[in-house]
């Protein structure tokens, strides 16, 4: 995928995140009233995102709080029609059954709006962290496959994927523990305009290591994960410039913007891995 194609799409599907966490399990419970359901399921999934009292864990999250439930009950719908697009919500909306629509949003209606000042809530405790490890000797072992200038964001980032990852997509088999991607999210070196430098590979250069991010899979590592965010065993992480976890992070966009790729198991970058690893042989 070009990277200007996978930026949006990224952009799209972490915009429309949150909603898609609050209301993914809906059309799962079969509730004979959904009302009595929508706040087990608030509490239970949609405050991985948007907190147990309907004010988000992010600034790049919607508040559900307060929301007037006619408006909520239009975004669904505009999503699950398709007038409204969303890597994301679209695929999940269809789900919805109407009546089960209206009791979620009139849930969040009901709630009491944020207050000026009001702090983030804090994210649910089985999708605070991450089992991941930072791989230390990802620079020797792994392979680099996939370097992405990401112009919003004035960023470069290049990817390496560990060596079973790269056999389990050549052998078309679903990535097993140990499978890994680490990525290095660099700063763009700026010219006087203000725009990153481009080099004479195409790509921006690459000035100050700013974080890393990964993805990685371990056995049973979903089985705490809701089956409407679950990416089978995968999880994610955040890492900072010393490699230590990043303190607050949720695994929950990450998960819900993974969600809709089950068929190249749930990786963007599925593509340049089965090209790196064919070049290889």
């Amino acid at each position: 995928m070009p990277a200007n194609q996978f930026t949006a799409s990224f952009r799209r599907v972490t915009r429309s995140a949150g909603v898609a966490i609050a209301l993914a399990l809906v059309s799962q419970t079969g509730a004979a009233n959904p009302s009595e359901k929508a706040a087990e399921l608030a509490n239970a999934v949609c405050a991985a995102c948007h907190g147990n009292n309907g004010l988000s864990i992010s600034d790049t999250i919607p508040n559900l709080a307060g929301q007037r439930a006619t408006y909520l009950e239009n975004q669904l719908r505009a999503l699950r029609d398709g007038s409204r697009k969303s890597g994301v919500m679209n695929a999940i909306a269809t789900q919805i059954p109407e009546a089960e629509l209206r009791g979620l949003a009139a849930h969040y209606a009901a709630m009491p709006g944020a207050q000026v000042g009001s702090g983030r809530s804090t994210p649910l405790a089985t999708l605070a962290g991450s089992k991941m490890a930072f791989p230390s000797d990802y620079r020797e072992k792994f392979q680099h496959y996939l370097t992405m200038n990401f112009p919003a964001t004035r960023q470069v980032r290049k990817f390496f994927a560990s060596p079973s990852l790269l056999e389990n997509i050549a052998a078309g088999q679903t990535p097993a523990e140990g499978a890994a991607v680490l990525v290095e999210v660099y700063a763009a070196q700026l010219d006087d305009k203000r725009q990153p430098v481009m080099g004479t590979d195409g790509f921006f250069q690459a000035e100050k290591l700013l974080f890393y991010t990964g993805m990685a899979v371990g056995k049973g590592w979903g089985e705490s994960i809701p089956a409407m965010l679950r990416n089978g065993d995968w999880q994610y992480a955040v890492f900072g410039q010393d490699r230590s976890p990043r303190q607050g992070f949720s695994q929950g966009e990450c998960l819900a913007c993974h969600k809709p790729l089950e068929s190249t198991h749930y990786l963007f970058t599925q593509k340049s891995l089965a090209e790196t690893r064919a070049k290889r042989l």
